[in-house]
């Protein structure tokens, strides 16, 4: 069980005692830590100590490498001739031996020296057989969230393989997420090959996450390292980062991330015991096709008014909404202070309006930029407003959770609303919260 903290991780297991784990650097889809061993310092001891604190050894190089075999893991180093170069170039912008961060570090090592791991003391390789007590070198692959952009979620999953189109898709696919393009219909890419997301620049795939992850261009941000998207072109080339190079051609890399992405539903406000979101809809903006997008996402679709309002009938739910001639006003008035067609988190919004605008029609009622209500029927692939009852206990209600990766440490992110009490309130009647409670696994 891992526990982590600001400096270090600490392992723990039942017949062990606590053994030091630090994390060093993230390279290639993976992430490295040093695992304080106990002993001296073999090939064989520095496997031990990696699976006993739950990672894996990694190998020096590929399979081909000398110094690999199946007792290690082929990860994402690549210099077998010089174990942890890798690793050290870009962190320290130097070899092992003059970056601090390997100082007393053992990397795992077939066929070297009668056993022994190859180390960093005074000297590296440093043989291990004349060392106790030191550091293991270990890994871990590294998914997870990255960023969200608009209504979309990035994130890297793990690739078995080449780093080829087909991969990442699979990849995607298997974590219940999309092959983002990386821009706009514009780019003209198969429609199969990939999704238009929020993305939207064709020709330099990642520069907008690199900048809203780590404020910097793809070349420097490290948590996109060993992260490949998909691009435009026609041959199906695939373009990553490694280790301050971009972009890498993903034909020639292995076992790297695949970026994905998700479709988040967005929170816009609560009133009255109702929490309300604008939901990812594909097709007509019906009122059918709004209800049947909030069923699916595990929501309810709001009438626009009470019971007994012409537009309400038994297929959508009464919340608390009460304005029948002007859907969304309220949602509008509480997230804007104004109309929805002036209010710029509605655009593209489409409320359920039961037989309207004639008895026998069924568009849903939204807003356009300036306009409202707009007729339904006539936009395609827009959002639904959906609704959830907020219910709590404990003086709060949680309006939606996310887990986040920052930095190697996993987080529980919690937006709340404080409870309508008279003690703790805003100009709108409540307060909205975030919190961010690190998990410890």
């Amino acid at each position: 069980m891992r526990l982590p903290t600001l400096t270090a991780l600490y392992v723990c297991c039942i017949s062990c005692v606590c053994a030091e784990s630090v994390y060093i650097t993230a390279y290639g889809g993976f992430r490295y830590l040093k695992v304080r061993a106990s002993g001296r310092m073999t090939s064989s001891n520095v496997k031990t100590t990696c699976e006993a604190a739950g990672y894996v050894t990694p190998c020096p190089s590929w399979s081909t490498c000398l110094h690999t075999s199946p007792d290690c893991t082929v990860a994402s180093l690549t210099d077998c001739v010089r174990p942890m170069n890798d690793l050290a170039v870009p962190l320290c912008g130097a070899a092992p031996d003059a970056c601090p961060q390997f100082y007393s570090v053992y990397i795992f090592m077939s066929n070297f020296n009668s056993g022994a791991a190859c180390g960093v003391e005074h000297n590296w390789c440093a043989n291990g057989n004349n060392y106790y007590n030191k550091y293991a070198l270990c890994a871990e692959a590294a998914e997870g969230y990255l960023v969200s952009i608009g209504s979309w979620a990035f994130y890297k999953a793990t690739v078995s393989g080449t780093m080829s189109a087909a991969n990442i898709q699979s990849a995607c696919a298997a974590g219940g997420a999309v092959t983002p393009c990386p821009g706009g219909s514009a780019c003209g890419l198969p429609p199969s090959s990939c999704t238009v997301t929020s993305l939207a620049s064709c020709g330099n795939p990642m520069s907008q996450l690199a900048a809203e992850v780590c404020g910097s261009n793809a070349t420097s941000c490290r948590l996109l390292d060993g992260v490949y998207a998909i691009t435009y072109d026609s041959n199906g080339k695939t373009c990553g980062v490694e280790a301050g190079d971009w972009c890498v051609d993903g034909s020639t890399r292995n076992n790297g991330f695949a970026l994905c992405a998700r479709e988040e539903e967005i929170y816009l406000a609560s009133i009255g015991g109702w929490s309300f979101y604008k939901v990812r809809s594909s097709g007509q903006m019906s009122s059918d096709n709004v209800r049947l997008t909030c069923e699916a996402a595990g929501y309810v679709t709001s009438c626009s008014g009470d019971p007994t309002c012409q537009y309400t009938s038994s297929a959508c739910a009464v919340t608390s909404l009460t304005d029948c001639d002007n859907p969304m006003n309220q949602v509008s008035a509480a997230l804007c202070r104004t109309t929805p067609d002036l209010c710029a988190q509605l655009y593209g919004v489409y409320s359920f309006m039961h037989g309207w605008p004639g008895s026998l029609e069924s568009a849903a009622c939204g807003s356009e930029n300036g306009r409202w209500c707009t007729v339904g029927t006539s936009y395609e692939d827009r959002y639904a407003l959906c609704a959830k009852a907020v219910t709590s206990t404990h003086g709060f209600a949680v309006l939606r959770t996310k887990t986040l990766t920052f930095h190697g440490y996993k987080f529980l992110a919690i937006e709340a609303r404080l409870s309508e009490d008279g003690q703790s309130h805003s100009e709108t009647g409540a307060v909205i919260i975030s919190i961010c409670v690190r998990i410890t696994i």
